[in-house]
């Protein structure tokens, strides 16, 4: 599927489980790595591009004060995370991906408002194509939009990069969520991950893809 029909895929998932439609559906992308394995977490330079495989979540305002329910819409399992309080670890193990990113928004001073949420992803898991990365920028992306406050690109990647380490106890560099958050299409990305300064380099007949917010009616 493509990212528009992913979009209406799981925008069905999401009326069926909560039986409303979805008020946001935000997208972020994996990626592939032409250039500099294992460089980015010894500050060197890395040549990522983002591909056609997404993260992928439906959302809308919940009924509840204080927590966020999510839906795994390929596993059908449920995760249900308190906001009323600083977001701590918790099951099941893949929600942690979201509570760090949850936490990241937090420490910036982000009330995290109560959402009802399904999500899906069609990045392979364990394939070496960035499942997680792309799981953490998509759930910044979509904290933007219910929020309402837009941060940096770069300030939402180390966001990802630092739920990654704390919360999912996985020490990598920056490359994965830094090509998800600030992918362009027809362009792979040259990384300084000493400095975190990045450039667009254009890539004939690609087709990359930046994090999409859509809206719903």
């Amino acid at each position: 599927m493509n990212l528009k029909e992913l979009a209406v895929h799981v925008a069905a998932e999401f009326q069926n489980q909560y039986g409303r439609p979805p008020r946001w559906i935000v997208a972020a992308p994996g990626r592939v790595n032409v250039i500099g394995e294992h460089t980015d977490y010894n500050d060197g330079f890395v040549l990522p591009m983002a591909i056609e495989r997404y993260a992928i979540m439906a959302a809308d305002s919940s009924s509840s004060s204080s927590s966020i329910s999510i839906y795994d819409t390929q596993f059908k399992e449920h995760a249900m995370i308190d906001v009323s309080a600083p977001v701590t670890k918790g099951s099941p193990k893949w929600s942690n991906y979201i509570r760090g990113v949850l936490a990241g928004f937090q420490n910036r001073g982000v009330t995290i408002p109560a959402l009802d949420v399904a999500f899906m992803s069609t990045v392979p898991l364990g394939g070496g194509l960035s499942s997680s990365a792309a799981l953490e920028v998509c759930t910044g992306t979509l904290m933007e939009a219910a929020t309402g406050k837009r941060i940096d690109p770069i300030e939402k990647a180390l966001i990802a990069q630092k739920a990654e380490y704390e919360f999912a106890g996985v020490p990598c560099g920056i490359m994965d969520q830094f090509i998800s958050a600030l992918g362009r299409e027809g362009h792979l990305l040259l990384l300084d991950c000493r400095t975190r300064q990045s450039s667009g380099v254009q890539a004939p007949d690609a087709d990359l893809r930046r994090p999409a917010v859509f809206g719903c009616a």
